[in-house]
């Protein structure tokens, strides 16, 4: 019965017909469907190698996120709905890969929940910078900079965007990126410049269209 929608679907498109809503909807559930069994590594739990610097054992669906985020080379969309565990994943993920420097540029509410994911479920021994205001924690040298952790609200990134594109970043995280979703909007250019010569970014979002799917396109761009 899939194939068979399947087809009809594919006849539809080749010769340029009109079908009946539901079954077209039907087919492109197949369709998608077909695309995520080739992407989905359904058997992650067999394959999955545990991480040193882990203090806390992952999830079957964060096992299977990183997965996905490696098979995308590190330059994704988390779109896990809220309490699903996106930043722990792109902490693993950050961690497997030792890409630091790490920036995390987030809502000023979830900057302390980055540096307290980092300390109560990992092992690492890095600086964590949360930047707040004018200064950000003293002590810190160019030395620290490369196993360092640098975490700054979207409100901030202005105000240190000298700083944030004189470094040289190994991995980004963009934390509720619909907060930047007109891409007409200062800040949004602005992140966009800091964030051009990293290869590895992360977004993160639990609603990436807020209202419209134009506003989809800041986050895939």
């Amino acid at each position: 019965a899939d194939s068979t929608l399947f087809n009809k679907l594919m006849f539809k498109y080749k010769n340029n017909l009109s079908i009946d809503e539901t079954t077209e909807f039907k087919a492109r559930k197949i369709i998608c469907k077909k695309y995520l069994d080739k992407i989905i590594d359904y058997d992650v739990e067999r394959k999955w190698v545990d991480i040193p610097l882990l203090k806390t054992e992952l999830k079957q669906h964060q096992k299977r996120d990183v997965r996905m985020i490696e098979k995308f080379k590190g330059r994704c969309l988390i779109g896990e709905g809220m309490g699903s565990g996106k930043t722990l994943t792109s902490i693993t993920f950050v961690l497997k890969h030792n890409l630091l420097p790490f920036l995390v540029i987030c809502p000023s509410s979830m900057k302390y929940t980055w540096k307290n994911e980092f300390e109560r479920h990992t092992h690492f021994k890095g600086k964590i910078v949360v930047i707040d205001g004018e200064k950000w924690n003293k002590g810190i040298t160019e030395e620290d900079i490369e196993p360092a952790v640098f975490i700054i609200n979207y409100d901030l990134v202005d105000k240190w965007q000298k700083f944030l594109t004189s470094i040289e970043w190994s991995c980004c995280a963009l934390d509720e990126i619909h907060k930047i979703k007109s891409y007409k909007s200062k800040r949004t250019q602005i992140v966009r410049k800091i964030t051009k010569p990293i290869s590895y970014i992360l977004t993160l979002s639990g609603t990436p269209i807020p209202n419209r799917v134009i506003e989809l396109f800041t986050t895939l761009n």
